[in-house]
């Protein structure tokens, strides 16, 4: 049985363990789905992660597929970030990531998924940041094109980061080319154990303002590594913890296990 706690805009769902995460997660996504598409043309717009934690959220989501209470042919989606620099078909590319663990098992369109562009390989290195900022301002022109995401279903790093949005990240950041931190890139050797290349040093990311413009989030979080970052995030300062922007805006919903949890828990009441 999860436990619920309020605080500002935050509503937390805490569960036993991951598995169980996942599947409050995904029945947040299905209510809100719901609500938005009970008009017969209506469209959700889904923004999404990638990672580790969403894994088991989206294998919820391609059961409720499956299941018909999802239809992903009226669910537009809009990816959080990607490497710059790795083909979209590089084992560890987002684009790759998101087509393994969800896309290729859910009916959506190819031309409903939206992810930011970061290989450019006939560009000179002195023309590539300028490139890609144009296309950064297409993928905000994009969103707001589409009528503004729905739901962004993101993650939280160690250091407070969302998306790749890292430390020291303006509450107004748009979607833009970031350097990714020390900490961020050890975080993500793991995946890249296999892989022909090192992890990169640079990405394209969604900026915490588009993120803030949803009209609702779901932040997922699992383990006793991401405690301080959640504290952070409640009672922190933005300017260390970027996932503290996220407080005094849109509806944000916390799904969690006990051990992320277990050092708010201490300050939070039911």
């Amino acid at each position: 049985m999860s436990k619920l706690y309020e605080y500002a805009n935050f509503s937390f769902v805490v569960s036993k363990d991951s598995v169980q995460v996942a599947v409050e997660a995904s029945n947040i996504v299905e209510r809100l789905y719901k609500a938005k598409t009970r008009p017969e043309k209506a469209c959700f717009n889904l923004g999404l992660a990638t990672g580790g934690t969403p894994v088991l959220t989206y294998q919820e989501l391609i059961k409720k597929s499956r299941h018909g209470s999802i239809d992903f042919s009226r669910i537009e989606t809009f990816n959080l970030d990607e490497y710059l620099g790795l083909h979209p078909t590089h084992d560890q590319s987002y684009a790759h990531f998101m087509n393994h663990n969800l896309f290729s098992h859910v009916p959506i369109p190819s031309s409903s998924i939206h992810i930011p562009k970061g290989y450019f390989p006939d560009l000179e290195e002195s023309s590539l940041d300028d490139v890609v900022k144009k296309e950064c301002e297409e993928y905000e022109k994009l969103i707001v094109h589409k009528g503004g995401v729905d739901l962004w279903l993101i993650g939280i790093g160690r250091n407070g980061h969302i998306a790749f949005n890292e430390p020291g990240s303006s509450k107004s950041s748009r979607t833009r080319i970031v350097e990714l931190t020390k900490d961020t890139i050890e975080a993500n050797t793991r995946f890249f154990t296999d892989s022909d290349c090192s992890v990169p040093s640079r990405a394209v990311s969604v900026g915490i303002g588009t993120i803030c413009e949803a009209r609702e989030i779901l932040l997922i979080a699992t383990g006793a590594n991401k405690q301080q970052a959640l504290y952070d995030m409640v009672f922190g300062e933005p300017e260390h913890c970027p996932a503290a922007w996220l407080r005094g805006g849109a509806p944000v919903h916390v799904c969690v296990d006990e051990s992320a949890f277990a050092k708010l828990e201490k300050h939070l009441e039911k």
